[in-house]
């Protein structure tokens, strides 16, 4: 399909749109033949400008170029078809992936300085889009590929966290450090000097008289055994997911307790992949990959939306629900009850709290309490 635009003017039309690619195949309109060609020639055409290299040979905007690519694999997961990666000009995804790894860790990002912190955001898509095509092509180790993608991507996304907590910690040093609030709190007083004191005579005081050493006394020691008491502690007691229970806080270890966001490259986009990341990981039954990757989704979410956020309560919905698969119930209902105070609060969305209450159902019905069960199915 030839292009009657020039490349820059393709590029500002690949801009405009952002590459909003329809999220499924059900908006079928978008997938006629041709509008798959307008879109498969602004991204070749996308492509290619951001290939731009200086003279010696290192690429003018790197983070451009990965995220076209990291569009590219979106684009090709949801093609039929796998002649869409010759297309692009790429002999496989897992070479798309590896040219966005090195991208990402170049150390000069030349005209997109001001870019870099997008970097992390790409190749956490890059890896989750290469589990997803592994799944997609059927390949016979897409259990093992999976699983290795999955955990790099909350590497990254654990890297991605701590890189914004420590951003925040140096701001907040620099604004509440102790040399800043004593220029701001200590003002300037005027030195005053106490007169000297007159020269007296020396008196000399008498020593008290020294007390004798006190004399030791044997004590006899009694020899009966003492049966130590048994402590009286609070011992663990088995979780009800009935009671009301109220989570004290604690100590927040990805800086989700600070104010500022993180800035992302559409964030929605990123959420509903890693959702859909661990929905097809519980579909092969990686349940311990699945959690893995709803806890840091949950987190995420939490630093960046809070916790009311419907990406946040969904995340808390699945993560509890695998906990009380794997036989969690203490976290399980920590987890449960603190999404719980967000839907009676109606904070949620509508949709978001009826699947809470259907989850929260089902995990009662694992654990054997069929009349609660009723109660929350009702209540949805």
């Amino acid at each position: 399909m030839q292009s009657s635009l020039a490349p820059e003017r393709d590029i500002s039309a690949v801009e405009r749109l952002r590459l909003n690619l329809p999220p499924s195949r059900s908006c079928y309109h978008w997938w006629k033949e041709g509008i798959r060609g307008v879109f498969v020639k602004l991204l070749r055409d996308a492509l290619d400008v951001y290939d731009l290299r200086t003279p010696d040979g290192s690429r003018l905007t790197p983070v451009r170029r990965a995220r076209i690519i990291v569009r590219c694999m979106e684009f090709v997961y949801r093609s039929p078809g796998d002649e869409a990666v010759s297309i692009f000009g790429f002999s496989s995804v897992e070479d798309m992936g590896s040219e966005i790894e090195s991208l990402g860790t170049l150390e000069n990002f030349e005209k997109d300085v001001l870019l870099a912190g997008f970097v992390l955001q790409y190749r956490v898509s890059s890896r989750l889009w290469l589990a997803l095509h592994a799944h997609r092509r059927a390949d016979p180790d897409q259990n093992s590929i999976m699983s290795q993608h999955s955990e790099a991507a909350c590497h990254l996304i654990k890297e991605l966290l701590s890189r914004g907590a420590e951003a925040t910690r140096k701001a907040t040093r620099k604004v509440s450090g102790p040399k800043a609030l004593r220029k701001a709190t200590s003002p300037k007083v005027g030195r005053i000097i106490s007169p000297k004191a007159s020269r007296s005579t020396r008196q000399r005081v008498p020593t008290a008289p020294r007390k004798a050493a006190p004399v030791k006394s044997k004590s006899v020691v009694s020899m009966n055994p003492v049966t130590p008491k048994p402590r009286t502690g609070n011992a663990l007691q088995p979780v009800s997911f009935n009671a009301k229970q109220t989570t004290p806080p604690r100590r927040s270890m990805d800086g989700a307790s600070s104010k500022t966001t993180l800035i992302f490259d559409d964030f929605d986009r990123l959420l509903s992949l890693l959702q859909l990341t661990a929905r097809i990981l519980g579909f092969l039954s990686l349940i311990l990959a699945k959690a893995r990757l709803l806890d840091m989704t949950r987190r995420l979410a939490r630093r960046q939306e809070g916790t009311t956020s419907d990406g946040y309560v969904t995340a808390s919905i699945e993560l509890a629900h695998e906990y009380v698969t794997l036989g969690k119930l203490k976290r399980a209902a920590s987890i449960f009850n603190q999404a719980l105070e967000v839907v009676r609060s109606e904070q949620a969305s509508p949709d978001v709290s009826v699947r809470f209450l259907l989850r929260f159902a089902e995990s009662l019905a694992l654990v054997d309490d069929v009349p609660k069960r009723y109660e929350k199915i009702l209540e949805s």
